[in-house]
């Protein structure tokens, strides 16, 4: 039965009754009709219905509570609320033990506001400069707290712990010798058992090099050094060179140890083959125990029936605390790298982090990142086998006046680029300027890296 007919025929009865019945709403229930119409209609929710609510967030785009030696750092305003207009405008109190010493205003550190919205996002990324010479301030422990002035962020703010280190205790390197010594160069390990360090260790100068090698080698590093205090190889009782291969020769109980773990293995094997080719008249090294090839019997497997070369992949050399705060280089090889993308990852943007698989080098809270991210890498050229590196005029900001923070910065870039066997030496400018003085190198010409890295004293 149709809606139409059924109204017809309920307004003909309705006023039919009303012709001769008075009209009294107590008498007559007239919810029926509300039924009879509404009889194939689906109900009615007459819930209310909620306004939506809208998130506002505020927050370091790097999720760390203590930034050490901090520079460039991003702060992110956003909110799902898509036509909100957001203030971009903050404030940065600084504090020192509690006690408020300065007051900054955005445009006086700001680098950079990046709009960014998305379908779901409605984001402000702003990106300020908290260097230690761009704040003015001396190295010391720092907080600061970071405010909106959007009403929607009121009660919001960012607090984070600020340790701005006084010089680091670089090792350094040289091209110097004092008459009647010589350096050698052996690898050891951390304290964790993570990374292999190039020490140079000074020595009487001696025809018996190779020996040498060997045996401080196995003596490990010395006790200020705040590396592992043992060697990480077993000691070789017998070597013979021949051509440019080193035949080293070890008692089967004397390399027993070094089978039981893959790491073990190869921490003993890589120290020994690194150290004894920084000989420049040894190119490989071939290992025997007992007298007989070592093959794959022993190191844990490892393949040593032919004679092992070092790695000669590029390297990225990064600050390294060891344990009694002593700051090293330490190298990592990268297989595939591009030198246009070395200097990125010795600032560890994240882009070229990823791209090289190093995050949990660059996580270590021993590793120290040697260039900070306020200089800008205004431009690079390969010519020849020189390569001109343009960085922008702020670098005396970042780290005062810490003259070993800088040589660091310097001989990091050099071992780096000059690690690509393409680059045989770099040209620093500054802005286009060359120098002939930068906190003890002279740059006013092409330079390459140090002969020495990481000074034993």
């Amino acid at each position: 039965m149709s809606k139409g007919f059924i109204t017809i025929l309920l307004v003909i009865i309705i006023a039919y009754s009303l012709s001769f019945i008075p009209l009294n709403n107590e008498l007559i229930n007239f919810d029926f009709i509300d039924k009879l119409i509404n009889q194939n209609d689906e109900p009615i929710d007459e819930t209310p219905i909620d306004e939506k609510v809208y998130i506002y967030d505020f927050y370091l785009e790097d999720d760390i509570e203590t930034l050490e030696n901090p520079d460039l750092i991003t702060i992110i305003i956003e909110t799902d609320d898509m036509d909100y207009a957001l203030n971009s405008n903050l404030q940065f109190n600084l504090y020192q033990d509690n006690i408020l010493i300065n007051t900054f205003k955005q445009d006086n550190i700001l680098v950079e506001v990046i709009d960014n919205t998305d379908y779901e996002k409605n984001q402000k990324k702003i990106t300020i400069d908290i260097s230690l010479g761009n704040l003015e301030i001396v190295p010391g422990e720092y907080q600061m707290k970071i405010l909106s002035d959007d009403s929607k962020f009121i009660d919001k703010e960012i607090l984070i712990s600020l340790d701005y280190l006084t010089e680091f205790n670089y090792a350094g390197s040289t091209n110097y010798i004092t008459s009647g010594k010589q350096y050698i160069e052996l690898y050891f390990s951390d304290q964790s058992l993570n990374y292999l360090i190039p020490v140079s260790r000074l020595i009487d100068s001696s025809d018996k090099l190779i020996r040498e090698t060997i045996n401080n080698q196995f003596e490990g590093p010395n006790e200020s050094s705040g590396l592992i205090q043992h060697s990480i190889g077993p000691w070789s009782y017998k070597a013979a060179l021949h051509g440019t291969t080193l035949d080293l020769y070890y008692h089967s109980i004397d390399v027993k140890p070094y089978g039981i773990g893959s790491s073990a293995a190869m921490f003993a094997v890589d120290s020994i083959v690194n150290s004894m080719t920084s000989i420049s008249y040894i190119n490989d090294v071939q290992f025997y125990v007992d007298e007989k090839n070592a093959g794959y019997e022993y190191f844990h497997g490892m393949v040593l029936d032919e004679p092992v070369k070092p790695l000669t992949w590029p390297k990225l050399y990064y600050g390294l605390k060891s344990s009694t705060a002593k700051v090293y280089l330490n190298p990592v090889r990268i297989h595939e790298l591009d030198y246009n993308d070395v200097f990125s990852a010795l600032q560890a943007k994240s882009d070229i982090i990823d791209k090289c698989s190093i995050s949990n080098i660059i996580e270590d809270s021993n590793t120290i990142v040697p260039i900070p991210k306020s200089i800008e890498l205004l431009d690079i050229k390969l010519n020849g086998k020189t390569l001109t590196i343009n960085l922008s005029d702020n670098v005396e900001t970042v780290y005062g006046d810490m003259e070993k923070n800088y040589q660091m910065m310097i001989d990091s870039i050099l071992y780096s680029y000059t690690s690509f066997e393409s680059i045989e030496n770099v040209q620093i400018l500054f802005n286009g300027e060359k120098s002939n003085d930068f906190y003890g190198y002279d740059l006013s010409s092409p330079v390459k890296a140090n002969n020495y890295i990481n000074l034993e004293k």
